[in-house]
């Protein structure tokens, strides 16, 4: 390799021609890297931040752009990667073979260039992706001082059976209350489907319609009651279809559907997005019925999902069907220049006040 090094952008245009080369050269690009989404994610979240972009270059080479938003507080520059609890995308786009590569040197750089910066939140690095190891990789060659915000996502390790998932994870309270609840519902007429990509749009308008039923439509969580997230939501599915991995499940008892779920399928992860049913029926525990039957479908019918990310936050229930194991931890990195130091102090007290109290 030649002479490496980053440069920071202030807007989408200014990396598009590149992130779209990037993205075409990649011949399994994730999602979270789809050039339509990002500028979604933009357009929904950004509340009063600022788009910004990391670029890693070895001669007049792009090797990876890293999305962020940049805000100022207390008058220092904050770089935050990109995030929202319930579709993480802290993820960077980088030409094929060249994680570690890029990872390293976006470290080394960065901490040469502590002028451009004054504080770096990798937020919410899931466990189980690529970039989890790749970054502490980077850290760790780099000498890298930093903080870590430790936090968990619930998840099921799917193994060969679902009578294994069940001794696993499941409470014997928890079996007896799903065996309960698949006896009532084996007396109606009852049916578990499934779609996947464009064949499962049809059906989102009653997935809307059974969300904004519950407690999301009290809580106002619905999609229906969130613009900006119903619009990322649908930017998303439509990148999903587009690259064949949505998926989207249904129970119905007379042909109504009455539960549903939805997410997508990579690199042997089932990300479940979103949960819905419908409260008129709420007395045969759709939902669990729902969760309990997926499990079995991604078991018998995908053997390469090997795990399903639940997502963080509990929301009261999901601690019952999944375990918090998983570490979806934020870095924190404080530049070597004066504000960055100050901040990095700060930030020391804080924390020993929290561990004391």
């Amino acid at each position: 390799m030649g002479s490496t090094r980053i440069e920071f952008h202030s807007s989408i245009p200014a990396i598009s021609e590149e992130w779209l080369r990037l993205e075409k050269s990649l011949a399994n690009p994730s999602i979270q890297n789809d050039y339509v989404l990002l500028n979604a994610w933009y357009a929904c979240y950004l509340a009063g931040r600022k788009p910004a972009f990391l670029s890693l270059w070895d001669g007049k080479t792009c090797l990876g752009l890293y999305p962020f938003t940049l805000e100022r507080k207390y008058g220092a520059k904050v770089f935050n990667t990109l995030y929202h609890e319930s579709f993480s995308i802290s993820k960077p786009i980088v030409a094929a073979g060249y994680g570690e590569f890029y990872f390293r040197e976006l470290i080394r750089l960065l901490q040469e260039q502590h002028g451009k910066w004054d504080v770096l939140k990798f937020s919410s690095i899931y466990c189980f992706e690529p970039e989890a190891g790749l970054l502490a990789s980077a850290f760790e060659s780099n000498n890298t001082k930093f903080f870590t915000i430790h936090d968990r996502t619930y998840v099921v390790e799917i193994g060969d059976s679902f009578e294994e998932y069940c001794q696993t994870y499941l409470s014997k309270k928890t079996r007896e209350n799903l065996d309960r609840l698949e006896r009532k519902i084996a007396k109606q007429d009852s049916k578990f489907v499934y779609y996947m990509n464009y064949e499962a749009l049809p059906h989102m308008g009653r997935f809307y319609e059974m969300e904004n039923t519950g407690w999301k439509k009290e809580s106002g969580t619905a999609l229906l009651n969130m613009k900006d997230n119903l619009v990322y939501s649908e930017s998303l599915i439509h990148a999903c279809c587009l690259s064949g991995k949505f998926f989207m499940a249904f129970l119905e008892i007379d042909g109504v559907k009455i539960a549903g779920q939805y997410g997508y399928i990579e690199d042997g992860v089932y990300n479940g997005l979103r949960t819905a049913y419908d409260r008129d029926y709420a007395m045969f525990g759709p939902s669990v019925i729902l969760i309990a039957r997926t499990l079995r479908l991604l078991i018998d019918t995908f053997p390469d999902v090997k795990l399903l990310n639940c997502y963080p936050l509990s929301y009261g229930y999901k601690q019952k069907y999944a375990h918090d194991r998983c570490e979806c931890n934020t870095h924190v990195l404080f530049s070597n220049n004066i504000k960055g130091q100050l901040l990095s102090m700060a930030y020391k007290i804080k924390m020993s006040k929290k561990a004391t109290t």
